[in-house]
């Protein structure tokens, strides 16, 4: 018979649902207590997190798009804090993320937290916050097209409206080199592997 331990530690960081960017020094700070309010000091925790679906961190320009549809969502798991408390249960979570350029842009960070009892049983906790890997970001908002598939077609003017925005959803002023391209493409092609 399988019995299920309940957590015996709270875990609280500072940064949960927060906004987190690749130049903070700090993520933020780890406090655990055991369940009766007393510090748990001296215990080693552990912070990792994987970073999932982009998150929607700029909803003040809706209909922009400010991720790369080709770079791919890896799942890796990244260890962020792995040490033992202060005697007050507390710690400082440093920022070991920086820029990622491997990341489509902003991403959902999922946290799972860990403090293990000195006897070897843990408690866990999770939480979510928004993770900014660059500074500047660009944003692109293409034209609805035609049709029930979008379409644009050639041999007619199409707006694309872009933004180049900091990491906090403000204006600035850079350069942007865009370059357009034609694509053709055939479903049966892919479809019957001619």
């Amino acid at each position: 018979i399988e019995t299920v331990v309940p957590n015996r530690l709270k875990l609280t960081t500072d940064f949960e649902g927060k906004e987190i960017y690749s130049t903070d020094k700090s993520l933020g700070n780890l406090e655990v207590k055991w369940l009766h309010g007393a510090p748990a000091g001296n215990i080693r925790s552990e912070i990792t997190l994987s970073m999932t679906k982009p998150a929607n961190a700029f909803p003040t320009y809706p209909g922009y798009a400010f991720t790369d549809p080709i770079k791919s969502i890896s799942q890796d798991i990244i260890t962020v804090f792995d040490e033992e408390l202060d005697g007050e249960g507390k710690a400082e979570v440093k920022n070991t993320l920086g820029e990622r350029n491997n990341l489509a842009g902003p991403m959902q960070a999922d946290f799972y937290c860990k403090a293990f009892e000195p006897g070897g049983n843990f408690s866990t906790d999770r939480f979510q916050a928004v993770y900014h890997p660059f500074e500047k970001y660009v944003g692109i908002k293409p034209p609805k097209g035609d049709g029930n598939v979008g379409v644009l077609f050639t041999n007619q003017d199409h707006e694309i409206e872009i933004v180049t925005i900091d990491e906090k959803g403000s204006p600035v002023d850079t350069k942007v080199d865009v370059y357009l391209y034609k694509l053709s493409w055939r479903w049966w092609w892919d479809f019957y592997d001619d």
